[in-house]
């Protein structure tokens, strides 16, 4: 293969011909939404509730639609609920919205975890 190829291709892939590395932006979560259960590829979505974690930072319970998320707190005057998208991995979903991407490990069937001031566990609701 010539040089001209090659940096070409490692441009393309997001790799500095120099031996930089890959860039920042092949690192970044590209936002997708994805359709939901019964039929769709994001296992985030639904109702979740927490079970293991703090409350007060975690959420007591979340739920995620298609283009958001809700989240309930003890405190009801701290709820909120804003538009989001998804990038959907196996075995993880980042949930991108205007603060930014959350990484949520999917656990198991009916678990996910949330890793961000404390563990926060999550079983599905109902």
């Amino acid at each position: 293969m010539e040089r001209g190829t090659l940096i070409l291709l490692l441009v393309l892939a997001g790799c500095s011909p120099s031996g930089g590395g890959a860039t920042a932006a092949t690192h970044a979560p590209r936002a997708a939404s994805h359709p939901g259960p019964g039929g769709g590829s994001n296992p985030l979505l639904g109702s979740w509730k927490l079970v293991e974690g703090n409350p007060n930072s975690c959420g007591a319970g979340v739920t995620y639609t298609a283009d958001s998320e809700a989240t309930t707190y003890p405190d009801p005057s701290q709820n909120e609920s804003h538009k989001v998208s998804f990038n959907v991995s196996p075995g993880v979903v980042y949930v991108m919205g205007s603060g930014g991407a959350v990484q949520y490990d999917i656990t198991g069937p009916k678990t996910m975890q949330w890793h961000g001031t404390s563990p926060c566990k999550y079983q599905r609701a109902g």
